[in-house]
C-alpha cells in the first residue's frame, strides 16, 4: 500500500524579508505517479526569513510525471537543487499554481503558473522549480529565483519600475528614495584610498531600485568623465547617460534624480556640459528643465538634474539658456544643514563623510530620517556613507559592512533601524555605499525597506 508522506521545501526570503508578510500558493493542476496518494500543500509558515511549504503526497518516481513537468515549462526554464541536470528524467510528483507574495502595505505580487516538482538524486529527494515564463510581469518588483540546497529556492527582489505604483501628484521631495554615493565608481581599476564606493553598474543600480545618483564629473579633453577625487572611474558621462536613457525608455514611469558636481577640475564644466550633453539632440529631451523640485508626473521618463557645481552665466547665454530652464540649481551645499534651490524649494543635507565614529554617524542618519518623517516641505538628502580613513586603512566598504574592528557597521544598522519605522512614512533620500554586499545572489533588503515606505 502506498504511503503518504510530508515533503517540505523552502522558499528562502532572507534577501527580501521582512518586506514579505504572507505567502500563498494556489495549486491549479498536479501530476503524481499512478496509485500514489495526493493531498497537496497542507501547511505554509514563515520563520526567520524562510517560508516552509509542506506537500502531503506519496513518493515514487516515474518518467511520465517528469514529462508532464517538462511540458508545463516548455519555452521557459527550470532550476534544480543539488543536481547538475537541466531536465528531470523521473519525478515523484509535480504541481502548477500561482505564488502570491504579500508585501508591507498589503501589496501583492503574483507569479503565475509556477511549476514545482520533487525528484530523486542518489539517496536524496530533490526539488525542481520552473515556468514557461520565468520572468513575471513587472509590478511592484521583479522576483528572481536561485537554487539553494536540496529542498531550498532563494528569492531575490529587484525594483525596475517601483515608481509606477505611485500617483503623479506626489512631489519627489515627499518620497522615500534609495540613492548611491559616488554612484559611478564600480569600474575603478585601482582602489587605492577607498575610491570604489559601489559594486554594481549604473544599469544594475537602476534595476535594483536606485533612483538618486551622485555623479562627480571631470573634464578631460572634449568629454566629461566620472571621477572620484583624482581617480578616473573608467566611465564616461556619455556612457552613463546612455544607460540612463535606455533604462527610462524601458521603464517610462520612472525618474532618475542626478546630483551633478565637478571633481578634480581646473575650470568650470558648464560650457562642456551644455554643449555636449544638455543641448545635444540625443539627450536634450531626457532632462527635466524646471528650476523647482517636480511632481512625479512631471519627472517620469526624465533625469532631474540637481546641480551642485557653479553654473556659469556666460555659458548659459551662449546657448540661449538661463537658470530657470536647465534643471534644479542648489544654492550651496551644507555638510549638515539647510539649503535651497533657485525655485525656492527647501533642502536638508547630511553629508558628514568624515565622521568615522559609526555610533555618531548612525545617530546623525537616524536623527534626520526621523526629522524627515515629520517635515513634508523639505527634500532630505541623508548620507549613510563614510569616507576612507588614511590613518588606519578603513575603506567605505568596511564602514558599510564591517571590517578592521568597525562596529556598528552602517548598512546592517540602518537595515535594522528601518524595521522599526511605520510601514508608510517619508524618510527622504538615503545615500548608500555598497547597498548590496554580495556578488551573485542579490541582497537588496535595504533598498526594499526604503521603497516600501512609499
Amino acid at each position: 500500500m502506498a504511503t503518504i508522506r510530508d515533503n517540505e521545501f523552502i522558499l528562502d526570503l532572507s534577501n527580501i524579508y521582512p518586506t514579505v508578510t504572507n505567502v500563498i500558493f494556489s495549486i491549479k493542476e498536479h501530476r503524481i505517479t499512478d496509485g500514489q496518494p495526493w493531498e497537496g500543500i497542507n501547511r505554509i509558515s514563515i520563520s526567520k526569513g524562510r517560508c516552509y511549504l509542506n506537500v502531503r503526497a506519496g513518493r515514487k518516481g516515474k518518467g511520465y510525471v517528469a514529462d508532464w513537468f517538462k511540458s508545463k515549462v516548455s519555452g521557459g526554464m527550470a532550476i534544480v537543487c543539488s543536481s547538475g541536470a537541466t531536465r528531470p528524467d523521473d519525478l515523484n510528483f509535480a504541481f502548477l499554481g500561482d505564488l502570491t507574495l504579500t508585501f508591507l502595505g498589503e501589496r501583492n505580487l503574483t507569479i503565475p503558473n509556477l511549476v514545482i516538482a520533487q525528484g530523486h538524486t542518489g539517496t536524496t529527494n530533490n526539488w525542481w522549480l520552473g515556468s514557461s515564463a520565468m520572468t513575471p510581469l513587472k509590478t511592484i518588483c521583479t522576483i528572481n529565483f536561485h537554487a539553494g540546497s536540496v529542498n531550498q529556492f532563494i528569492l531575490n527582489q529587484t525594483f525596475p519600475n517601483w515608481m509606477s505604483n505611485i500617483i503623479d501628484s506626489v512631489k519627489l521631495s515627499n518620497l522615500s528614495i534609495p540613492g548611491t554615493h559616488n554612484s559611478g565608481t564600480k569600474d575603478v581599476s585601482n582602489n587605492v584610498g577607498g575610491v570604489r564606493c559601489q559594486n554594481y553598474t549604473i544599469w544594475e543600480q537602476l534595476e535594483d531600485g536606485i533612483r538618486f545618483l551622485d555623479i562627480r564629473l571631470c573634464d578631460k579633453g572634449d568629454e566629461l568623465n566620472i571621477y572620484h577625487n583624482n581617480t578616473n572611474c573608467n566611465l564616461s558621462f556619455t556612457r552613463l547617460l546612455n544607460q540612463c536613457k535606455s533604462f527610462l525608455e524601458e521603464n517610462s514611469k520612472e525618474t532618475i534624480i542626478m546630483l551633478l558636481n565637478s571633481e578634480n577640475t581646473d575650470g568650470n564644466i558648464t560650457e562642456l556640459f551644455l554643449r555636449k550633453y544638455f543641448t545635444n539632440s540625443a539627450y536634450n529631451s531626457l532632462f527635466y528643465k524646471g528650476n523647482k523640485i517636480p511632481f512625479l508626473g512631471e519627472a517620469r521618463s526624465h533625469i532631474v538634474p540637481l546641480y551642485r557645481f557653479k553654473i556659469d552665466d556666460l555659458a548659459l547665454n551662449k546657448y540661449g539658456l538661463n537658470k530657470e530652464n536647465i534643471g534644479v540649481i542648489l544654492n550651496g551645499w551644507n555638510w549638515e544643514g539647510k539649503s535651497s534651490d533657485m525655485g525656492g524649494d527647501n533642502f536638508f543635507i547630511q553629508d558628514q563623510y568624515d565622521q568615522h565614529d559609526t555610533h555618531k554617524k548612525y545617530s546623525l542618519v537616524t536623527k534626520y530620517i526621523s526629522q524627515s518623517i515629520n517635515d513634508s516641505d523639505t527634500f532630505y538628502i541623508n548620507y549613510n556613507s563614510i569616507g576612507y580613513k588614511v590613518a588606519n586603512g578603513r575603506t567605505p566598504y568596511m564602514y558599510a559592512w564591517g571590517g578592521l574592528g568597525i562596529d556598528p557597521a552602517m548598512n546592517p544598522s540602518l537595515s535594522e533601524y528601518l524595521n522599526s519605522l511605520p510601514e508608510k512614512c517619508k524618510i527622504g533620500t538615503i545615500m548608500l555605499d555598497f547597498y548590496n554586499n554580495k556578488e551573485g545572489d542579490k541582497d537588496n533588503s535595504i533598498i526594499a525597506k526604503i521603497i516600501n515606505r512609499n
